[in-house]
């Protein structure tokens, strides 16, 4: 692994969550062309599932899970099995990201036959997700040396390097050649039964871009203040897509993050075609992921 990670970890309040799901949605065509130099390519895995390139650095985030509710989107079969064994251009994976442990985002038996398979990818999350891997993957000893829990205090920040020999102080963390700098921002996702989940969102700076990844993070200002996103010139947002329905839920995307670009994901497949028609239409800079394995490139 050629890349230095630098996590910034903050937490904003309670962790919470609220669960939604996979189902199945149409594919795209998976001919395009790789990210040309200096730029990045995004590609869509599933629901909230995406894989960003740059160069020779690969980020995948929320990208395997199982099905587990009709409603929203989840790798078939093949693709997933594809991912697990590092194969293609899901070879080289540097870092495996999840926002939370609900299993339309995750699946730890999918996550670590991947660390066994990709010695060189490391998963980078929360204490839950990595103790999920240990409970429910037989080989988690093989590859406990791949799992890193981010681990981080209440209204705190914490830096941490995967590589200490190597280590950049969070000042001078910029998205150099070969560098990919990461903030995991602790985002409340709920109240009631979803009160003690741990919901990461992710600032992701790679390739001289830098992208947002909200999990399913509830929708309100107070998430996200402490945290200064309008300031930290966000070029791709990844938002569900319940976000971009009201003229409200619109302008706080453009108060808290002012993205250049948006990508709506967590789409519900049964009424892809309505929602991806009626977000595009409100608003130019959206662009709904529907279909598997379609890609975009900035």
């Amino acid at each position: 692994m050629k890349a230095i990670l630098l996590i910034t970890a903050l937490a904003a309040g309670l962790l919470t969550a609220c669960s939604l799901s996979p189902g199945t949605v149409a594919q795209a065509d998976t001919t395009s062309e790789p990210a040309r130099d200096g730029r990045a390519k995004v590609t869509y895995i599933a629901n909230e599932g995406v894989m960003i390139e740059a160069g020779e650095d690969k980020i995948l985030i929320d990208g395997l899970h199982r099905k587990y509710l009709d409603e929203y989107a989840y790798p078939p079969d093949d693709l997933r099995e594809k991912i697990e064994n590092a194969e293609g251009e899901f070879r080289g994976i540097d870092f495996v990201l999840v926002s939370h442990v609900h299993g339309d985002h995750f699946h730890p038996e999918s996550v670590g036959r991947l660390l066994m398979k990709s010695g060189r990818t490391t998963l980078a999350s929360s204490p839950q997700v990595a103790q999920l891997i240990k409970e429910k993957f037989s080989d988690h000893q093989k590859v406990k040396r791949n799992v890193h829990a981010v681990d981080f205090e209440f209204g705190k920040e914490a830096v941490i390097s995967m590589q200490p020999a190597d280590f950049v102080p969070e000042r001078e963390a910029k998205a150099k050649p070969g560098i990919i700098v990461i903030r995991f921002l602790g985002l409340s996702h709920g109240t009631g039964r979803h009160a003690t989940i741990q919901n990461l969102g992710h600032v992701i700076e790679i390739g001289g871009l830098k992208f947002l990844h909200l999990g399913d993070a509830v929708m309100s200002d107070e998430n996200f203040d402490v945290f200064d996103l309008e300031k930290a010139g966000i070029d791709v947002a990844f938002i569900p897509y319940w976000y971009l329905l009201s003229e409200r839920g619109r302008e706080l995307v453009d108060r808290q993050f002012a993205p250049k670009h948006i990508i709506a994901v967590h789409v519900d497949v049964n009424e892809a075609d309505k929602i991806k028609k009626d977000l595009e239409a409100a608003d130019p800079r959206v662009r709904v992921f529907t279909k598997i394995l379609e890609t975009a490139t900035f």
